[in-house]
């Protein structure tokens, strides 16, 4: 069974630095996809790059929105932006005051920007991971099936000891708030790693009766900057998933999630209206680390190959109809 390894770089269209970052590494075959902010200052100069697969980075966080402000006021200030700050659109969404319905419209009308712009959109993914709050990912994956985008970002990562300790929150917190609405997808809850389960009812998935799937999980969201290191990358991937039972499975499709930047003296600010973002604190150690470090031959010692969301979707079943289907099907393939 080989292991199918995406290398995504987020935040495409922010801001030049990550254009330039994108551009060289995809030049020396050292990244095979990306996603584009479709708010970003930048994201009107983005195009198609030869063996990268693009996809929309979903953003209800930072900046402006493309919608009209009297379609999304749920999501914006009183300046007309998004919040700025994940805790404080956090807090708007626990206390049921972001309204679904506007997310969805803000969201279809990003991925209908890039599109117009002439974009092909493999994949879809959001700003801070947001878009994987309950009744929030399956808003991003029926906005991703209605606009014809086969794979949506499941963040879903192994927690390790190794990781500094704010990466292991941000794993643990994306996991509780995945398991809310697709418990069958936690390896730690796998039926068939249970002695002691009994047959139930399948719990249902968000991407089930939709045309799109999710890889088997992500690397990146705890190594991040200086951190993001084939090493510590080949060390999570030879370690059983869930349990260290007979019965863990290895994965078979990884999106490794990282935000390179190649930032130059001259270039201009971050555009005021996105505020002050730690990613920028990741650019240069992440491009460093993606353009000089062994990642082609590190995959293919644990029996993988580097691939993107446009190889990956050219060997699904074209009938499969939900999500967990279609991720058989491609990690297979």
């Amino acid at each position: 069974m080989t292991l199918r390894v995406v290398i995504n770089a987020d935040d495409l269209g922010l801001h030049v630095a990550v254009r330039r970052a994108v551009e060289q590494l995809a030049e020396s075959n050292s990244l095979t996809s990306a996603s584009v902010l479709a708010n970003g200052p930048d994201h009107a100069l983005v195009r198609d790059l030869p063996g990268v697969s693009l996809g929309v980075h979903l953003n209800v966080l930072r900046g402006r929105p493309v919608s009209p402000r009297n379609e999304v006021r749920s999501l914006i200030d009183d300046r007309g932006l998004f919040l700025g700050d994940v805790w404080a659109l956090y807090r708007r969404f626990r206390r049921g005051q972001l309204r679904l319905n506007e997310v969805a419209i803000e969201w279809r009308r990003q991925i209908e920007t890039l599109q117009g712009q002439g974009l092909s959109l493999w994949h879809a993914d959001g700003e801070k991971h947001t878009h994987a709050w309950p009744g929030m990912f399956e808003t991003a994956c029926e906005a991703a099936a209605a606009c014809g985008i086969p794979f949506v970002r499941r963040p879903w990562e192994r927690w390790s000891l190794r990781a500094p300790v704010a990466g292991q929150l941000r794993v643990l917190a994306l996991r509780h708030w995945l398991a809310q609405h697709d418990p069958q997808h936690d390896p730690q809850h796998d039926p068939q790693h249970d002695p002691q389960h009994k047959p139930q009812h399948k719990p249902q998935s968000a991407t089930d009766g939709l045309s799109v799937a999710c890889l088997d999980e992500v690397w990146g969201i705890a190594h991040q900057g200086r951190q993001l290191e084939p090493a510590a990358f080949a060390a999570i991937m030879r370690r059983p998933r869930g349990s260290i039972t007979a019965g863990a499975q290895r994965p078979r499709t990884v999106e490794i999630v990282c935000h390179p930047g190649d930032p130059r003296p001259d270039d201009d600010d971050l555009a005021p209206e996105f505020g002050s973002m730690r990613v920028q604190c990741l650019w240069g150690a992440e491009f460093e680390r993606l353009a000089t470090r062994p990642w082609r031959r590190t995959i293919e010692e644990l029996g993988g190959i580097l691939t993107n969301f446009r190889a990956l979707a050219a060997v699904r079943v074209p009938h499969a109809q939900s999500g967990a289907g279609m991720l058989g099907d491609v990690a297979h393939a």
